[in-house]
């Protein structure tokens, strides 16, 4: 989100979570750059996901 945004990206915003983190997505045929998702606990999300 925000004026260098890709417009392409996928967007999981909820209003009343301030923090969020960007997930590139890794497959050359998926058009989509990045996933923006919000989340209450970011370093969690990050190290389940294997990007910590």
């Amino acid at each position: 989100m925000g004026p260098d945004a890709d417009v392409r990206a996928y967007v999981c915003h909820r209003a009343w979570v301030r923090s969020a983190v960007r997930l590139p997505v890794v497959d050359e045929r998926d058009p989509t750059p990045y996933w923006l998702v919000c989340t209450r606990r970011p370093s969690r999300l990050l190290a389940v996901l294997g990007g910590r």
